[in-house]
Parts: structure tokens; sequence; C-alpha cells
């Protein structure tokens, strides 16, 4: 009995998030899309999006990931660029 009530929480979980997802993507889409697609369209596509969630929270961190990274490598090459200017005027004439 215990297997069937873990499965019932998590089927019960996914179809919360997929509700709530569903909704925030109709709201959005209404909100920022075409005013011109009928409502039933977005209905369709926004339930559609409800029911891939898992794919939309992997590719939101996906994202948060490849911009950190960015950002990282962003910072790492202007120090780079700054510890070299800083070397070269340190450069001694003898004269």
């Amino acid at each position: 009995m215990r297997g069937i009530g873990v499965i019932a929480t998590w089927a019960v979980a996914y179809l919360g998030v997929w509700l709530i997802t569903a909704i925030a993507a109709f709201v959005a889409a209404r909100h920022l899309g075409d005013h011109q697609l009928p409502w039933a369209q977005t209905l369709v596509l926004s339930f559609l999006a409800g029911a891939v969630w898992p794919l939309l929270v992997i590719g939101a961190l996906e994202l948060t990931s490849v911009a950190a990274l960015s950002k990282a490598m962003s910072r790492h090459a202007t120090r780079d660029h700054a510890d070299e200017a800083h070397a070269s005027t340190d450069v001694l004439t003898l004269g």
C-alpha cells in the first residue's frame, strides 16, 4: 500500500504543478502574446506547456547555469586582461 501512496502523491504533485504552469502560461500569453490569436488556441498551447513543465524547469535551470558561466568567464577574462595591462607598466628601462 505504501507504494501506491507514493505514486499518488507524485501524481497529485505533478498535476498540481501542471495546472499552475498552464494558468501562468495562459495569463502570460494573453498579456504578452499576439492579441489576435484565438483564446482557444492559447488555451491549448498553455495546456501543453503545463504538461511538459518538467522540461520547462530543466530549461530554466540550464539557462541560468549558462548565464552564470558566461558571467564568470567574462570576469575571469577581464581580470586576466587587467593583470596583463598592469604587468606591461612595470617594465624598467635602463638608460
